[in-house]
């Protein structure tokens, strides 16, 4: 797998953040002056308040989550619209129930190294539930059953237009999973 790179370090400040990139002195990186030879103290430290950049493989929509390699993913945020008359779900009519939205999957190789030929495994959650059904395709839009499945080139991105019937609009989470990284998170849930 190939791990997120963390890109927006909040409230660490730059001593923070190149001391915590370190190591520091637990690490063998520090001088013996530098290292604290005192007796431990016996108070908690302060928890430090959790932000969205807490975890690297979870963002908002229309966040770009980067991975080392230079591969970028984002999610548009889901939008309700109408299909069109000629929608369908796998050659059979669309179901009567959930609330239709479209969002767009963009991944972006900013690398220089293309990618592998691989499918991107999309999941949608809404309100808690799983969404089970394939999902919408709507030429008029042009909405897929499934993201592209294609190589990409360095300096170049592939454009999926994803559209699924929802429980909860205001309360969506989208997983993309690409071979070969880690599992990545868009949400709109709390918030």
């Amino acid at each position: 797998m190939i791990a997120l790179a963390v890109i927006v370090a909040v409230g660490l400040g730059a001593a923070g953040v190149v001391a915590a990139m370190s190591g520091g002195p637990d690490e063998g990186q520090g001088s013996a002056a530098s290292q604290d030879t005192s007796t431990p103290s016996t108070e908690e430290p302060e928890p430090t308040p959790e932000t969205p950049t807490d975890d690297p493989s979870v963002g908002e929509f229309g966040e770009t989550i980067e991975f080392e390699d230079g591969v970028a993913i984002k999610v548009t945020k889901p939008v309700r619209f109408k299909p069109s008359p000629q929608a369908d779900m796998d050659g059979s009519p669309l179901p009567s129930r959930g609330v239709p939205v479209r969002f767009k999957v963009v991944i972006s190789n900013n690398g220089t190294a293309a990618t592998a030929d691989d499918l991107p495994l999309i999941d949608v959650t809404s309100n808690g539930e799983a969404i089970q059904e394939i999902g919408i395709a709507d030429p008029a839009f042009g909405i897929e059953e499934l993201a592209k499945d294609t190589r990409i080139l360095p300096g170049k991105k592939n454009v999926s237009r994803m559209g699924y019937f929802v429980v909860d609009p205001a309360d969506v989470s989208v997983d993309v999973a690409l071979g070969g990284y880690d599992t990545v998170t868009f949400s709109n849930a709390g918030g």
